[in-house]
């Protein structure tokens, strides 16, 4: 089970009730990982929260800064399975693959990666700033995504007036699966685009915002229906 880095933090006195809230109170304005977000402010230093990781889970720890992968290891993990599982392959002995990972208990993971490389797994663990930095040098590719899901976050801060990651997750899957919906069974037309509004507008009611504050001002009257078109 994943650990909550501000209590074992707080547990370990590294640092205090005072800087966990205000670490928490940033998050809610700007988003990103508690631990991250930590580091950004002063609080903490990465070396610090790898090596509290470490000691929790009984694994090694990595620091990925000082390591230099070979490209041919890179491309046994999708960036795809990289971002999903927020891991990085690290080398290969035998029959044996190293990953460094940010919860090394995460059984599912280890499962698929074995399944999908055919090589045994064996964790280290790493601090979520290590690994996403770590994720950004060696898949070019994912470092758009990266960035549209930074922009997303902020535009959550000042839409919703908070910015979590399960927030922005669970919209962001709410939307992109509709409109995936209407590509594939209905590309021109509008029978997913009207359950746009449904759909944000419950979301908004589970946080407690009312729709207008999800969605922004009404449409006219004489305004046509949004439609979602194939490109």
């Amino acid at each position: 089970m994943a650990v909550r880095i501000g209590e074992l933090l707080l547990k370990e006195k590294r640092i205090t009730p005072e800087q966990l809230q205000e670490a928490l109170n940033y998050q809610r304005q700007n988003g990103g990982k508690l631990g991250y977000n930590l580091i950004k402010l002063g609080y903490v230093k990465d070396e610090e929260i790898t090596a509290l990781l470490s000691k929790q889970y009984g694994v090694p720890s990595i620091n990925l800064t000082q390591f230099e992968i070979d490209p041919g290891i890179i491309k046994l993990i999708p960036s795809e399975t990289a971002h999903k599982y927020q891991i990085v392959p690290l080398s290969r002995a035998g029959a044996t693959l190293t990953i460094a990972m940010t919860d090394p208990t995460n059984v599912f993971a280890m499962d698929d990666i074995k399944f999908m490389t055919g090589y045994n797994v064996e964790p280290v663990v790493a601090s979520e700033t290590a690994v996403t930095d770590a994720i950004t040098r060696y898949y070019p590719a994912n470092a758009p995504a990266v960035r549209v899901m930074k922009n997303l976050h902020q535009l959550f801060a000042t839409i919703f007036g908070t910015a979590r990651d399960e927030d922005v997750d669970l919209y962001s899957a709410l939307v992109g699966g509709l409109i995936d919906a209407q590509w594939a069974n209905d590309p021109g037309g509008q029978r997913y685009g009207r359950l746009l509004d449904r759909a944000i507008d419950m979301f908004a009611d589970d946080m407690g915002l009312s729709p207008a504050a999800a969605i922004g001002p009404p449409a006219r009257p004489d305004e046509p229906t949004p439609r979602i078109d194939q490109e």
